[in-house]
């Protein structure tokens, strides 16, 4: 990779990689809980998919876990960098990746990261709710997020977390929870339907997440 990057900054002045457009992570024990993932499963954790990247056309999903490039196990999220950043923008990826229970091959063809930007989006009103894990919720509408510059357009707003509960340590108020589970959440009916459907379950459950409602999504997993 190294006679790679100097051919290129002497041809064109600067290193052109091939772009995804996800978030990885490792896979902490709380999450291979989740996804009921044996303990000797190398792989790691998609974070979040940027839309209109080349990630969200090959079909590639928030909370799969990926555990071959190109067909050569992934042993962490270094080992995954390195080696998509060894392709070239227009060159092919191939990904296996582990989603619900099954393994899947996805294809794709790779950008140039200066081709993509981050495009905020307006929020839109939900609805208020009650407590779950030690979680406080209220709508996108309501005067706590109307203060906020939330840039999510769906989901509920966190506005309390319990000390010593749950979520202490994990959510904090301001973050706009959009899944939990496999259950999206667009409104507090959708959470109060699903967290009302997994009740005080003893197994670990992932929740997703924005972090002041600004930036890109990520994944937490809490225990009871």
């Amino acid at each position: 990779m190294a006679k790679d990057v100097v051919d290129q900054l002497l041809s064109q002045g600067y290193v052109s990689r091939g772009y995804l457009g996800m978030v990885p992570t490792e896979l902490d024990p709380l999450k291979r809980e989740a996804l009921g993932l044996d303990k000797k499963e190398q792989g790691i954790f998609v974070e979040s998919v940027q839309k209109d990247t080349p990630a969200d056309e090959g079909g590639l999903r928030a909370s799969d876990v990926i555990v071959e490039v190109d067909g050569q196990p992934v042993s962490d999220v270094t080992d995954f960098r390195l080696r998509v950043a060894r392709h070239k923008p227009g060159e092919k990826l191939t990904l296996t990746v582990l989603r619900k229970g099954k393994r899947v091959k996805l294809d794709f063809t790779l950008a140039d990261r200066a081709d993509y930007v981050t495009v905020a989006s307006n929020g839109q009103p939900a609805v208020g709710g009650p407590e779950w894990m030690g979680i406080r919720v209220a709508s996108l509408s309501s005067p706590q997020a109307r203060r906020m510059e939330i840039e999510v357009d769906h989901g509920v707003l966190v506005t309390d977390v319990a000390t010593d509960s749950p979520a202490d340590g994990k959510l904090q108020p301001g973050d706009v929870i959009v899944r939990v589970d496999d259950g999206d959440i667009t409104s507090i009916s959708d959470w109060q339907e699903v967290t009302g459907r997994l009740g005080d379950t003893d197994k670990a459950v992932l929740i997703m997440f924005y972090r002041q409602g600004k930036g890109s999504s990520r994944f937490v997993a809490i225990k009871k």
